[in-house]
């Protein structure tokens, strides 16, 4: 059999997946609903609830960081005007968190934090020392 390039069929036809990725989806959930098993894309449906679950994880890392971040901003900044917004930026985080946050992601979550507080700074790295509030 010769190869081809990925995401095409002999002859140069794109194969559902690279050429509709959204036709692609319906038609495996479509297959799906039938229990017709045996016709599905598993390749490619493998990859995709892998990516899914990649996705959520960091969503839910990109908000403690923007949490993180904004709680050190209301902690140390002497600016007076933005502060309200990092409260509602604060507000917000706090919520897509709350919906976002599983049981496994919690998980996650805790061995990051643990794993960074276990790490001890390099020496002269200052990134992470505060200034101390005059």
């Amino acid at each position: 059999m010769m190869a081809t390039k990925l995401g095409t069929k002999p002859g140069g036809a794109k194969d559902p997946y690279s050429a509709d990725f959204a036709a692609w989806t319906s038609a495996q959930a479509a297959l799906l609903r039938a229990m017709r098993f045996a016709e599905l894309d598993l390749e490619h449906l493998v990859e995709e609830v892998e990516d899914l679950g990649h996705a959520e994880r960091d969503a839910v890392r990109s908000q403690v960081r923007r949490i993180a971040e904004h709680l050190l901003k209301l902690e140390h900044s002497p600016a007076s005007e933005p502060r309200d917004g990092w409260k509602d930026t604060l507000t917000d985080a706090r919520s897509i968190l709350e919906d976002k946050l599983s049981p496994s992601l919690r998980s996650d979550l805790e061995t990051i934090g643990a794993g960074a507080a276990s790490k001890p700074a390099a020496p002269g790295d200052r990134s992470r020392t505060f200034p101390s509030r005059s």
